[in-house]
């Protein structure tokens, strides 16, 4: 037996294998998730081509290759090489699995440290364009070597195949360089070490990446849509920041502006004028440094020295300034434009970030134009925690509390001069104006269902938008229609008020600061199971304690679980869900239902719980098979349920609707495969049955439903149609005894909401606590609802000074639960747990519970 084989490195010494893998713990939405690192990257479409290439490197980065394809057919790969070189047969095994998936997926590789021997043809083999090398990395380039031993017959065979070899790879590098053969085979004959700009220039890369510099790309997406409607595009900004894009324009002037662009002189016959402000870049681009405070220096720069023509059509884009500036500061620069420039435009998009101004000069068939995105609301618990953040990070908001809402934003600029003015939040942007293609590209980018918290930050963002003549609003009205109705401030429309305490403060990390988590009242105690929130450890990750809160010592406990028939060393503990339904039946027993891992692992399994004298929850699964004959309800989380009685007088457990599955193999890939259901179930947990009811008239998820024992009624209110939107505004009633469904009417007035809590209250009122409304604002009040004729009147809380301190540290009546108590001829109610993950702007968990009084009610 001959030992052969074909490789060549740039260095003969050994790999050594790292004595472990990092681990990578996120902490999302979803609760705490741990990786390997290589698998965190891998879900970012990102492969790792580290060391030399073995038969071991290949098969792995081979078999990602094609897991990659078969996730998704349009996002890119992204391959990074760090490696000398190795095995040529392990080399082209991967090259032909990128030519192979190449054709259908583009391939960006990166040049990391080094790209020798075998890995510069990988290099190389990237989707042209996106073959990328960082600026201190080497590329190396040599033909094919081996070594052979045994007789000469079969020393000059392997010989003969290294050659052939040779002649294959050179072909290769002359298919991806565009390079003519003799040239490649020079070059290869020995080894041939190049820089990244080597490399360019012999065209083993397109470009070289330079870190931590970078400019805004909005021209270059307007002029391949606009080109011949912009004859001058200006770029204001900081003079640190104009610097930053200066150096990387300049670097690759010739491939942004083509020679034909060069001219600096406009078809209105204006010249930019370079100097130490301005620097033109072609006769449609030029950045300016100026601080947009000094509202004399920039209109000095746009008038003189980039020679705009105040009668021109122009279009201002503001990014990231007004919130951003004082009062008097951003007010000014408002109102100069329309005086200055008299047929102007100008949209004013406000989000997190330093200050930036664009000016799109003469922009043709255009009228004058204002519109800001801007942050409003800035007095509920969302908008104060916004706040507070963007203080935190040096950028606060400096004339959102005068401008506090949509009706101030308009107030103001029509007193700076623009006549016409109208507002649209961002959430009838979103779902009245993008297409469905765009929603539904948006919502698989990543596992997501934290809809509330979106819906509430959508709340605190409007766009508001001026014109000095009419015209343009008709216009831009056919595009978005009517302006939406936005949010006015908290507190307008309440009729009664109610008292509000702090009941318990948490002690602990892990013990009420939880959403998505569900509550049970066990006499006057209530018992927390589930949720996502702060670990013990101080990490948020989905919690398995179960906590006992004795609300007459005023003590929350961790409940030590007994869990009988289950493996916890096979799966995660039982208890270790949200959004799940806890159903209290008969003896002091209650039922634990479905909820989630991840928005795309629903859970199906039901376990009947009971909590000792002696404070130890019994934990037992109920176990039901599907079978021919024997039918039970898919995984769900974000459903409904309740307790009923059967025809026997049994207590049984009513559920209804949620999330789930839509594929078939119950595997979800994306939010495509999650759909609103319909579906009712009765569970009967003492004979460990499920029997099927009539479908609901609608799809809902996040509603709640009570029961009405004198009549055998289930009553379903609030909740979402679909997964994000179309509020259910109606009352649905369902009759245990004909199995069939009502709409009883609808809110008058309206008081939709989702992901709220609700009560029954004797026989012919509702108490609807929190959630989020219409408007996709927070819920901060207490709604009762009569039963008899769909009146609703809301209840304001009245705070105590100790209560006042606690809305300032923040509470939000979202993701929570509570628990109604009878007291008397009135009631107490408990809110626990709720907040969520305020995206970019950090996680609010509320740690205290409020007690309401709630007097006897009645209409």
């Amino acid at each position: 037996m001959f030992w052969r084989y074909f490789t060549r490195a740039f260095h003969a010494c050994t790999f050594n294998k790292a004595p472990y893998i990092p681990i990578v713990v996120e902490q999302t939405g979803r609760g705490e998730r741990a990786y390997d690192i290589f698998s965190r990257l891998l879900e970012e479409r990102i492969i790792c081509v580290m060391g030399p290439i073995t038969d071991e490197l290949s098969s792995l980065v081979i078999a990602q290759l094609l897991f990659l394809q078969s996730k998704s057919l349009t996002k890119p790969v992204h391959m990074y090489i760090n490696s000398p070189g190795g095995s040529v047969t392990a080399g082209l095994g991967i090259y032909d699995t990128m030519q192979y998936i190449k054709p259908r997926i583009l391939i960006a590789t990166w040049c990391i440290g080094q790209a020798c021997s075998m890995a510069s043809l990988l290099l190389a083999s990237g989707t042209e364009g996106y073959r990328n090398c960082l600026p201190n990395a080497r590329v190396m380039i040599h033909q094919p070597s081996g070594q052979a031993v045994g007789q000469a017959t079969d020393i000059m065979i392997q010989a003969e195949e290294i050659i052939k070899l040779k002649r294959q790879i050179n072909k290769l590098y002359v298919k991806h360089t565009k390079k003519p053969y003799n040239i490649i085979e020079e070059a290869m004959e020995r080894d041939r070490f190049m820089s990244p700009e080597d490399a360019a220039e012999f065209g083993l890369i397109d470009k070289i990446v330079n870190l931590g510099a970078g400019f805004d790309t909005l021209f270059f997406r307007l002029k391949k849509k606009y080109k011949e409607k912009i004859t001058r595009f200006l770029d204001v900004d900081l003079p640190s920041v104009v610097k930053q894009k200066y150096a990387v324009l300049n670097k690759y002037d010739s491939v942004f502006f083509p020679e034909a662009e060069k001219c600096s002189t406009t078809s209105s016959g204006g010249t930019i004028q370079k100097s130490d402000e301005i620097f033109p870049f072609s006769s449609q681009y030029a950045l300016v440094a100026c601080d947009l405070r000094n509202n004399d220096e920039l209109i000095a720069l746009l008038l003189t020295g980039c020679r705009l023509c105040s009668m021109i059509p122009t279009l201002f884009i503001a990014e990231c300034v007004l919130n951003y500036l004082n009062v008097n500061e951003s007010n000014r620069l408002l109102e100069m434009f329309p005086v200055i420039f008299s047929k102007c435009s100008i949209i004013s998009y406000e989000q997190v970030g330093g200050d930036g101004l664009y000016v799109a000069g003469h922009i043709k068939n255009r009228c004058t134009l204002f519109a800001v995105r801007s942050q409003v609301l800035p007095r509920d618990t969302f908008g104060r925690f916004m706040c507070e953040h963007f203080a935190s990070v040096g950028s606060p908001l400096l004339s959102i509390d005068q401008y506090p809402d949509a009706s101030s934003e308009i107030d103001r600029l029509n007193s700076l001069g623009w006549e016409n003015v109208t507002v649209y939040s961002l959430s009838s942007i979103y779902y009245s104006s993008l297409s469905e293609q765009e929603r539904k590209r948006i919502s698989e980018l990543e596992e997501f269902d934290e809809y509330e918290m979106w819906h509430l930050k959508c709340s605190h963002y409007v766009i508001v938008v001026g014109s000095t003549v009419s015209f343009f609003l008709h216009k831009l009205k056919s595009v978005f229609g009517e302006s939406s109705c936005m949010p006015a401030e908290v507190g307008q429309g309440f009729r009664m008020q109610v008292k509000a305490h702090v009941a318990y403060v948490a002690k602990q990390a892990d013990e009420i600061k939880r959403v998505g988590l569900r509550c049970i009242p066990m006499g006057e105690n209530v018992i927390l199971i589930g949720g996502w929130g702060a670990s013990a450890s101080g990490k948020h990750k989905r919690l398995a304690s179960v906590c006992y809160w004795n609300v007459r010592e005023d003590v929350v406990s961790i409940v030590e679980k007994k869990v009988t028939n289950f493996d916890q060393s096979k799966g995660r503990d039982p208890a270790e869900r949200m959004f799940h339904s806890v159903t209290a039946v008969e003896d002091g027993q209650f039922v634990v239902f479905g909820g989630r891992t991840n928005p795309y692992n629903p859970m199906m399994d039901s376990w009947l719980c009971e909590i000792t004298e002696t404070k130890i929850l019994k934990m037992e699964p109920l176990k039901m098979e599907q079978s021919k004959f024997r039918q039970i309800p898919r995984a769900r989380y974000r459903h409904a349920a309740c307790c009923i009685d059967d025809y026997f007088g049994r207590c049984v457990v009513f559920i209804c609707g949620g999330i789930g599955l839509e594929t078939a193999d119950g595997k979800a890939k994306n939010t495509q495969s999650l759909k609103v259901l319909d579906d009712c179930w009765i569970l009967n947990y003492q004979f460990q049955e499920w029997k099927q009811v009539a479908n609901m008239p609608v799809t809902l998820h996040s509603h709640r439903c009570v029961y009405i024992a004198s009549n055998g009624t289930v009553i379903v209110v609030g909740g979402l149609q679909s997964l994000d939107e179309h509020f259910s505004s109606a009352l649905y009633l369902f009759s245990t005894v004909s199995n069939c469904w009502t709409m009883k009417w609808r809110w008058s007035p309206s008081v939709d909401r989702y992901s709220f809590t609700a009560h029954l209250i004797g026989e012919e009122m509702l108490l609807l606590v929190g959630g989020v409304n219409r408007d996709h604002g927070e819920c901060h009040d207490v709604a009762l609802v009569s039963l008899n004729d769909g009146k609703a009147i809301c209840l304001q809380m009245e705070l105590e000074v100790k209560m006042e301190r606690v809305v300032a540290d923040g509470f939000m009546f979202v993701n929570h639960d509570s628990v109604l108590i009878q007291n008397g001829d009135g009631h107490i109610l408990y809110i626990v747990g709720g907040g969520g993950n305020c995206f970019s702007f950090g996680t609010l968990l509320n740690q205290h519970i409020l007690r309401i009084d709630l007097p006897m009610l009645s209409f």
